[in-house]
């Protein structure tokens, strides 16, 4: 220490005296060990790795949970939907995935702790159409455990935690929060799964979505596990159904923010060719860029296809794909660009490459309709 200034060279150094205390010894914390505990001013700043971002603004970071909410029936599940399809692709009309430089493949891992198993096969199916895999391939990237037939709460969070450390996921979705704890009401079991929750979020660094319904007629999630929540979560987003005017619209917004606050999104179900649903974004700030209706034709598919495979070098990404689709085809809307692109690969016009699968490249080509 320079003489004349009260500067400690090292504060940490200096914390190694223990003064004996009788102040409250029933908790016993003269025998705690805090020598990790200290923050190191020397250390290096750790910025948040945000895994997600709308419209720009990063929410959801590596190493920390995150709510969803609403009323039952109004559309949860497929806000899981499009954020699970938006990591997964890379980028879902506003929402985007922000970690493709540092983890280039990540891996998304679903629980169901409620719904009948064709409801949860629904949700695969789903994801599955929306990303333009083949119906019923494997793909590693992307799993669901399902635990409704789990009779004991106990044993659907030893499953939930055995599952996170078998797949190493980048992000989970457990859908729902409330199944997991014998009673979401017992203050003590709902603050020890809380706790469990950011433990598991920190240990295995990954982003940690916990579903949680509102009560009814009211907008405070339930019980004590909704209190808890709501103030170690760093984002909690709500989802709420619009029947107005004759059209069911869905909105996103958010509850909770720790960072910058979230732009609401609005969005709509549209029906595909398989009709399982598709959450679809409608863009406020330009609402010409409505939904495609899945009206094209095999044959417009092929023209489009057609006219970017020449310019195309592969292997390709989707978003070069719908790059091409864009400066080529002035295909300016979103929804119809991923409408080419799902129905050129389930025409086999598109095709995964096996050497570059894990990366996410395709090889497109134009060949004679094999159907």
């Amino acid at each position: 220490m320079e003489e004349g200034k009260n500067i400690i060279d090292n504060p940490l150094a200096a914390r190694e005296t223990v003064h004996e205390d009788d102040f409250l010894q029933q908790v016993d914390w003269l025998s705690a060990d805090i020598e990790g505990n200290w923050l190191d001013p020397k250390e290096e700043y750790i910025r948040p790795s945000y895994t997600l971002s709308y419209n720009g603004v990063p929410f959801a970071p590596l190493g920390g949970i995150h709510g969803l909410t609403g009323q039952p029936g109004h559309g949860k599940t497929f806000t899981f939907t499009q954020l699970m399809v938006a990591i997964l692709r890379g980028d879902y009309y506003g929402l985007h995935y922000e970690l493709a430089d540092s983890i280039p493949n990540p891996k998304v891992l679903y629980i169901d702790t409620e719904m009948e198993k064709g409801n949860t096969q629904l949700v695969m199916l789903r994801v599955y159409d929306m990303m333009g895999w083949t119906k019923g391939s494997d793909h590693e990237q992307f799993q669901i455990l399902w635990l409704r037939e789990e009779v004991a709460a106990v044993d659907r969070w030893r499953k939930t935690l055995k599952a996170i450390n078998e797949m190493q996921p980048t992000v989970v979705f457990l859908d729902g929060l409330i199944d997991v704890m014998s009673d979401f009401n017992d203050n003590k079991e709902c603050q020890e799964i809380i706790y469990q929750c950011m433990a598991t979020a920190s240990h295995y660094r990954l982003s940690m979505w916990l579903l949680l319904h509102e009560n009814p007629g009211s907008e405070k999630m339930v019980g004590h596990a909704g209190s808890f929540l709501e103030r170690k979560a760093t984002d909690v987003l709500k989802t709420k159904k619009d029947k107005s005017g004759g059209t069911t619209t869905f909105t996103t917004e958010q509850k909770k923010a720790r960072g910058r606050d979230l732009p609401p999104w609005k969005w709509r179900i549209e029906d595909d060719e398989h009709h399982y649903g598709h959450p679809v974004i409608i863009d406020a700030a330009n609402p010409d860029d409505e939904p495609s209706q899945n009206t094209l034709t095999i044959e417009q598919v092929k023209e489009y296809i057609g006219q970017i495979a020449p310019v195309l070098t592969n292997p390709v990404t989707n978003d070069q794909m719908e790059d091409a689709l864009l400066e080529k085809c002035g295909l300016t809307n979103h929804s119809t660009r991923f409408e080419v692109i799902k129905k050129a690969k389930n025409r086999g016009w598109i095709k995964l490459d096996h050497k570059e699968a894990k990366l996410g490249f395709w090889n497109v080509t134009i060949e004679d309709d094999p159907f």
